[in-house]
C-alpha cells in the first residue's frame, strides 16, 4: 500500500464493501483503499426536462479508472406536475421508484449485466411485502411515506396537518394562534405533486439485483471498463394515482447520479490480478404478462428458458395497460404498479418438471402469506411486520391512531394480493432446472374477471464473470 499517514480508526471508518477485500490473507488495515469520494454525474445528452412527453430515456455513462461502489449509487432530481397543465395537484403511487419502467445496466458499448422490464411494478412489490409504516415513513426523500397513506388527495401539499397551536417563545412565553405541524401522523394524508417542483432520491439497489449483490456491488472499471446505466420513464398515468385534472403531464429536472468511488492502490490490484478469473453472483429476473380474463380455470405456461430458477412472483391486475387515474376524491382508479388484486384463487400449483409447489393444496391465504415470509426469508420470530400484514393481507386499510382496538376503517383502493415462491430449497444447488421444461401455473379464481392479467416475475440465478477485458454474464 503507498504512504498513509490515517490511523487505523481512521482506516475503520473509510471501510469499503467487503467485496473490496481480496481473497488472499490481507493485513487487517490495508485492503488498498487510498481515498473515497463522492461524484456528481449527470445525464447523457444535455436535456433539461425528462418524462413521458419529454426526453423518455435517461442514461449516465461513468469511468472512473477505479472502484465504483454500484450499492450506494444514488439517484436523483426534482418532479413537477408541467406549467402548460390544467391539473394543479396530483399523488404519487407507491414511491418515486414508480417513475421508471424499465432498469438497464451494461458495459459501455459492450455487455449487458442486467435488465429488468417492469422494473418498478417489481420494486413497489418489494416494499409492500417487507416494509413497515415506520420503514416508509423514514425513506421520506424516496415519497415511500405514500405506499401506506391514504390514497385520496385532500387540501393542501404537506407531508403532516397543519392546525393551530401555541409555540414557546425564547423568553419563556407562549406564542398563541401559530400555525404548527402536526407530527402524530394521525391524518394519513399524501404529500401532493403541485406546479413547483419538488426534490427526491433514492437508491439505484432499491430497483437493480446486480447492485445489491455481494458479489457484484462492486464495479471495477480500472479493470472492467466503464458502465451504462440506463432508466425508460414511465407513463404519467400510471405514476399517479389521483390527479385533480385529466389534462396533465409530469416533467422531471435536475437529474443527477451520485457515485461512491474508491481509489484503490496498485499493490491492491496486482493482488486481485493474480487470479485470471473473477467470479460474481446475483439474480437475474424474465417477466411475463398473462391475460387470465374471461375465465375462472387458468393454466399458464411459461418458458423461462434458465438453468436455475430460484423463485417466483405473482400480481394481479385488472387493467391489460395503464392504470384508470381518479380525478375527484369521491371516485376510485385502477392501480396496477403498487397493488394486486385478489382474484380469490383456489385449487393452486406450481410445476417445474418433477418438482411441484406446494405439494398439498393451499386452503387460506395466509397460506399464501407464508409462501410470501419464506420467499422473504422472514421468520416468525423475527418477523416484524410488513404493509402487507397492516393491512390485513386482502384489504387495503390503515389505522386512525386511537387506541380503542377498533380503529380499522377499509379505504377506497384496489387490495394488496402479492404470490411469492422460494425454489431454491427445492432443487440441487442454486436451484430448479427451468432450461428444458416450461413453468406450469395452474389455479382457479371464484369468479370471472374482466382484464384480469397476471404478471409473473420469474428469478434466476447469474453468474457474472471476468477474464481479463472480457465479461460474460451465464445463467
Amino acid at each position: 500500500m503507498s504512504d498513509d499517514n490515517r490511523t487505523s480508526y481512521q482506516l475503520i471508518d473509510n471501510l469499503g464493501a467487503l467485496k473490496l477485500m481480496p481473497k488472499r490473507k490481507v493485513e487487517k488495515h490495508d485492503w488498498g483503499i487510498i481515498s473515497r469520494q463522492l461524484h456528481r454525474i449527470t445525464p447523457d445528452g444535455g436535456y433539461s426536462q425528462y418524462g413521458e412527453n419529454y426526453q423518455g430515456k435517461v442514461r449516465w455513462r461513468f469511468n472512473k479508472n477505479s472502484a465504483e461502489h454500484l450499492k450506494n449509487i444514488r439517484i436523483g432530481g426534482k418532479i413537477a406536475i408541467s406549467s402548460d397543465s390544467t391539473a394543479e395537484k396530483a399523488t404519487i403511487d407507491g414511491d418515486i421508484t414508480n417513475s421508471w419502467n424499465q432498469l438497464l445496466i451494461s458495459k459501455t458499448n459492450s455487455t449487458k449485466l442486467e435488465q429488468i422490464d417492469m422494473v418498478n411494478r417489481l420494486a413497489l412489490s418489494h416494499k409492500v411485502c417487507t416494509y413497515t409504516k415506520e420503514n416508509a415513513r423514514m425513506k421520506f426523500s424516496s415519497w415511500s411515506d405514500n405506499l401506506y397513506k391514504n390514497d385520496n388527495a385532500t387540501n393542501g401539499t404537506s407531508e403532516y396537518p397543519i392546525s393551530a397551536g401555541n409555540i414557546p417563545s425564547l423568553d419563556g412565553n407562549s406564542a398563541t394562534n401559530v400555525a404548527v405541524v402536526d407530527t402524530s401522523e394521525n391524518e394519513p394524508r399524501k404529500r401532493h405533486l403541485t406546479k413547483t417542483a419538488q426534490p427526491f432520491e433514492f437508491y439505484l439497489s432499491e430497483i437493480s439485483n446486480f447492485c445489491n449483490s455481494p458479489d457484484t456491488e462492486m464495479w471495477h472499471s480500472k479493470l472492467h471498463a466503464g458502465l451504462d446505466i440506463e432508466l425508460n420513464f414511465e407513463k404519467d398515468k400510471n405514476i399517479v394515482n389521483y390527479v385533480d385534472n385529466a389534462t396533465f403531464k409530469l416533467v422531471f429536472t435536475d437529474l443527477y447520479l451520485i457515485l461512491p468511488v474508491y481509489t484503490m492502490s496498485e499493490e491492491y490490484y496486482r493482488e486481485i490480478l493474480k487470479s485470471p478469473i473473477m467470479v460474481g453472483g446475483f439474480e437475474g429476473v424474465r417477466v411475463f404478462s398473462v391475460n387470465c380474463a374471461n375465465s375462472t380455470e387458468q393454466h399458464i405456461s411459461l418458458p423461462v428458458g434458465k438453468n436455475n430458477i430460484i423463485g417466483c412472483k405473482i400480481m394481479f391486475r385488472d387493467s391489460s395497460e395503464d392504470n384508470s387515474v381518479a380525478t375527484s376524491l369521491s371516485s376510485d382508479g385502477k392501480r396496477y404498479l403498487s397493488r394486486s388484486i385478489n382474484p380469490e384463487i383456489s385449487n393452486f400449483q406450481i410445476k417445474l418438471a418433477d418438482t411441484q409447489i406446494p405439494l398439498n393444496p393451499i386452503q387460506s391465504d395466509l397460506e399464501f402469506y407464508e409462501y410470501m415470509k419464506e420467499f422473504y426469508l422472514t421468520h416468525h420470530d423475527t418477523d416484524c411486520g410488513n404493509l402487507i400484514n397492516y393491512w390485513n393481507f386482502t384489504n387495503l386499510k390503515y389505522t386512525d391512531g386511537s387506541s380503542d382496538g377498533d380503529d380499522q376503517k377499509t379505504l377506497s383502493g384496489t387490495s394488496m394480493f402479492h404470490l411469492a415462491f422460494d425454489f431454491s430449497k427445492n432443487g440441487i444447488q442454486s436451484g430448479l432446472n427451468g432450461k428444458q421444461d416450461n413453468l406450469l401455473i395452474d389455479f382457479t379464481t371464484k369468479y370471472q374477471i374482466t382484464n384480469l392479467q397476471a404478471d409473473v416475475f420469474v428469478f434466476y440465478s447469474c453468474i457474472v464473470q471476468h477474464t481479463g477485458s472480457e465479461t460474460r454474464i451465464m445463467s
